[in-house]
């Protein structure tokens, strides 16, 4: 806690306030680092199941040394393990991230990557079958909301997911052949 003098004004001010603690069960917080940090830990918290509605992966910086590591372990940790991912625009994954490549290839029987040809929706999510999620509810600004133990939350990304992934007209696969 920090006191701030201006005159004959003081206030308090929580030096903490804002900053992502992956023990709550539900935050709101408006950083990238933040951001991040819930990232990881949804993917941290994942058992068997990880779906990720995003536009690029390029703000959760999907192919960062550590998260794709963090990928990587969850699909290790259980041989029956998937990873589905849909995205706005998957120009990014196809020709800049080489670890997302990398790790589509060497799980390419547990990862399934879609990209939606008319996407209306403007925001982004990844959610786990832990009942862990992170929201994030206009991809434009970084304000996003974590929450475990929301299941009310959880079905309506199952739902949502399951309908877009269903209607997503094309893979993006790790091979420029697509096999």
């Amino acid at each position: 806690m920090t006191v701030i003098s201006m005159g004959t004004f003081c206030w308090e001010r929580n030096d903490m306030a804002g900053v992502f603690d992956a023990n709550e069960d539900y935050q709101d917080f408006a950083s990238m680092s933040d951001y991040r940090l819930a990232l990881d830990a949804v993917i941290k918290s994942a058992k068997k199941s990880l779906d990720v509605y995003d536009a690029d992966l390029v703000d959760g910086e999907f192919d960062d040394l550590a998260r794709n590591e963090l990928l990587r372990g969850f699909l290790v940790q259980d041989a029956s393990s998937r990873l589905r991912i849909i995205l706005r625009d998957g120009l990014y994954l196809q020709q800049r991230a080489t670890r997302m490549q990398k790790l589509m290839r060497d799980y390419s029987h547990r990862i399934d990557v879609r990209l939606l040809a008319e996407a209306r929706n403007m925001d982004a999510f990844i959610y786990n079958d832990a009942g862990v999620s992170l929201y994030r509810p206009q991809y434009d600004h970084v304000k996003s909301i974590f929450s475990r133990r929301d299941q009310q939350r959880h079905r309506l990304f199952m739902s949502r997911f399951a309908i877009m992934f269903n209607s997503a007209e094309c893979a993006i696969s790790a091979t420029t052949l697509g096999l």
